[in-house]
């Protein structure tokens, strides 16, 4: 409660601090336990999800958010 303003204006109010905003992100790859074992080289799918993650948290990191793998 902030007595104050409860005061002031004859109602209960109530005080929120505003939080700071923390521009992040998440990177997630998931690999089902139960899949095979990819196929290997470079133009497999594990090695394409792989970059596109890996893409995409060089953008985010470039574009000034704090980023987590």
């Amino acid at each position: 409660m902030h007595w104050r303003s409860t005061a002031r204006y004859g109602e209960l109010m109530v005080r929120r601090e505003e939080q700071r905003w923390q521009d992040r992100a998440v990177v997630i790859l998931d690999s089902p336990a139960e899949a095979p074992m990819p196929e290997p080289g470079p133009s497999s799918s594990f090695e394409f999800a792989v970059s596109a993650a890996a893409s995409i948290g060089v953008h985010l990191a470039r574009s000034g958010l704090d980023g987590h793998c």
